[in-house]
């Protein structure tokens, strides 16, 4: 190789490792945004690198301290302080750092002495000035607890004046006016920065944010949109964008949002994925949500909220072994205050689902409830649950909680289902009485309708006499099933084939009400109905046998 083409090669090189040293390197921009969008480690890291780069730049040591009071760190502030002066102790900007110095040494008389000594000294260096009322942005005096944003506010009107047209100051002032809970100056200040850079999504951005602060959703949308039609690879327009659609529950346009964010956007954190996950799972894209919170886990397992998105995602999905073992894996590293209802909710499903273990969904759909009580709707399911074991007990317990918990009048085929509980509930020494107000309250809501009026009669039979004798009291005191069953053969009768076998159980017991009052012509009535129905039913046959002397009497039906 000529020494000639060494040479080229070597500048080559040399231009190259330049260049991409040039290009790595941070800017006073990138930091300077960073501070208005109060990312306070990212702009330590941008100033610490530019005071490194040159450690002459004031402008970096000051905002540098800027930062780190911002994050409450007021010996690091002093330390930047302290290398800003050294930097060129005879500018402008020496005066900043020694009056910033001073308001944190609580000296306010004399560094308002030294600021307008950089105020004399600045009056042609727009950074000194801005810098000036930048100093009450973020110091907060002994004693208050928050920074004096009307002395900033008024210092920085005095910057405008100085030059008006200075970008980084309009901008610095409109943040000011916003946290001060001016959103009309803030706004006034950013539009004129806009002016000035309109290429510049930066000023949209913060724009964007006023309007937010002030629930104009229309105006933050189309500023968040500005900013991106200036720059479609503008990540905090575009994440900005994508959270409040999702905050506001506009899950459709959210994941469209997330998508654009996640394929436009640079400097992506897992919590931009993590968020169109979310969108996926609520717009019901499941098989989406589960392969992208399978790729986010395989990358970064160390966010266990994923794991619970997963095991929802596999439920949905219908993969309910891999979601039991998700859950079981979540459920292991979850601190117990994190738990969420919906967790104990879906493992319940997942352990019916996959396992058929119907005690421990009943278990784990106690435990959301016991976590949040507005969850109350799920003893429905639970009485499902328990209905399906025919523990009727439990079922009826838990239906009664639902039922009562309910904003509106149940409806009858929910109050029939509690009925039917506690009919069947062997524990409970009221149960009949309960079925009865319950089935009573079914043929209140729905008269028509046969279903409430038998029920009610079986459920009145059993609180009939057990024994009924030629003793009158006994005699009166049956028939509480009477007007029930009555009523159930009105609406039943039309369709005797298809009500045969109910229609036999009213008149059974008709026909022996009629037979102890003596009354045997209208208890042959009864019986002969049931032989219209079933002309080989034996015992009407020999019901009426009886009546006629021909047979011994029944017993009480």
């Amino acid at each position: 190789m000529t020494k000639l083409v060494k040479s080229v090669l070597s500048v080559l090189f040399v231009m190259a490792l330049f260049q991409q040293t040039a290009w790595s390197q941070p800017t006073h921009e990138q930091g300077y945004e960073a501070m208005l969008m109060e990312k306070w480690d990212k702009a330590i890291d941008i100033y610490t690198a530019l005071t490194k780069a040159n450690n002459t730049d004031q402008n970096a040591w000051l905002t540098l301290s800027n930062a780190y009071l911002a994050k409450g760190d007021k010996t690091k502030a002093m330390e930047a302080l302290n290398a800003g002066f050294s930097a060129q102790p005879d500018g402008p900007k020496a005066f900043v750092c020694n009056a910033r110095t001073l308001l944190l040494q609580n000296k306010p008389a004399e560094a308002d002495e030294q600021f307008q000594r950089a105020m004399k000294k600045g009056k042609k260096d727009p950074d000194a000035v801005r810098q000036i009322a930048e100093s009450y942005l973020f110091y907060i005096a002994p004693g208050d607890k928050k920074p004096n944003l009307t002395r900033a506010s008024e210092l920085f009107n005095q910057a405008i004046e100085v030059n008006p047209k200075d970008f980084q100051t309009l901008m610095s002032a409109g943040y000011a006016f916003r946290e001060q809970g001016n959103g009309g100056e803030a706004a006034r200040h950013f539009e004129f920065a806009s002016n000035y850079k309109p290429k510049n999504p930066l000023p949209f951005f913060m724009l964007g944010t006023v309007y937010k602060a002030g629930r104009l959703t229309d105006k933050f949308l189309q500023n968040m949109d500005a900013a991106i039609a200036l720059d479609n690879s503008y990540t905090p327009a575009l994440r900005s964008k994508a959270e409040f659609l999702y905050n506001t529950r506009k899950m459709e346009k959210a994941k469209d949002a997330y998508k654009e964010l996640l394929e436009k956007g640079k400097d992506l954190v897992i919590e931009d994925e993590m968020g169109y996950a979310n969108t996926l799972f609520l717009t019901k894209d499941y098989k989406g949500c589960t392969e992208l919170v399978e790729k986010i886990i395989a990358k970064d397992g160390s966010k266990n909220y994923l794991r619970r998105l997963l095991g929802y995602s596999y439920y949905e999905n219908g993969e309910y072994v891999k979601g039991q073992q998700i859950m079981d894996e979540y459920f292991k590293i979850v601190a117990p205050e994190k738990v969420l209802a919906s967790d104990y909710v879906y493992q319940g499903r997942l352990l019916l689902k996959g396992k058929n273990d119907t005690l421990g969904a009943i278990a784990n759909l106690r435990k959301a409830i016991e976590k949040d009580t507005s969850e109350w709707p799920l003893n429905e399911e639970m009485g499902n649950l328990f209905f399906v074991k025919r523990d009727y007990c439990n079922a009826a317990k838990t239906y009664q909680v639902w039922i009562d918990s309910l904003k509106t009048e149940a409806k009858s085929k929910d109050i029939y289902r509690l009925g039917t509980c506690y009919y069947y509930c062997k524990e409970d020494a009221m149960r009949y009485e309960n079925a009865l107000k319950n089935f009573v309250r079914v043929t209140e809501l729905t008269p028509k309708a046969g279903i409430g009026w038998l029920w009610s009669g079986k459920s009145a039979a059993k609180l009939d006499p057990t024994v009924v004798d030629t003793i009158p009291s006994t005699i009166e005191a049956f028939g509480k099933a009477k007007p029930y069953f009555e009523k159930y053969i009105e609406i039943a009768g039309a369709d005797g084939a298809k009500n045969k076998v109910d229609l036999i159980t009213a008149y059974e017991y008709l026909a022996y009400y009629y037979f102890v009052r003596k009354e045997n012509d209208k208890a042959k009535e009864q019986l002969n109905n049931i032989l219209l129905l079933d002309p080989a039913n034996k015992n009407a046959t020999d019901f009426k046998n009886a009546i006629d002397g021909v047979a011994p009497p029944p017993g009480n039906k």
